[in-house]
């Protein structure tokens, strides 16, 4: 059990296609996150497999994964566009303007506004 525990280095070996695939798939809508099962169906390998190569291979489980696509395509929205906040939050697949306030400021330090704010300043 301890060795279950203990921090696992990622892969050094090339990520499995269908890695790439499930990637893409999750990119495509972040909306939703799907459930291992499903991932698993579109990667034909078993669910267990998938969350284990998520974390050898990208260091970060599925919903890590999806967390970081939401809060890299905001950035993109609030730097790159003047969209109200809670547009950007319903496209990137926020439950609402705080939730992706709560996230952001987690991920990066600072609130959504304060980022656009930096941004437009520089």
């Amino acid at each position: 059990a301890q060795s279950a525990r203990r921090e696992r280095p990622r892969a050094e070996r090339r990520p499995p296609v269908w890695l790439r695939r499930l990637q893409d798939y999750l990119a495509a809508d972040l909306g939703v996150v799907p459930d291992l099962a499903t991932l698993a169906a579109i990667a034909g390998v078993h669910r267990v497999h998938v969350a284990r190569a998520f974390r050898d291979h990208l260091g970060c489980t599925v919903g890590d994964y999806v967390r970081r696509l939401r809060v890299r395509r905001a950035c993109e929205q609030l730097t790159g566009t003047s969209v109200p906040l809670t547009d950007v939050a319903m496209r990137t697949g926020f439950f609402d303007q705080s939730h992706m306030t709560r996230v952001v400021k987690q991920f990066l330090g600072l609130t959504p506004a304060a980022l656009r704010r930096e941004y437009t300043r520089a």
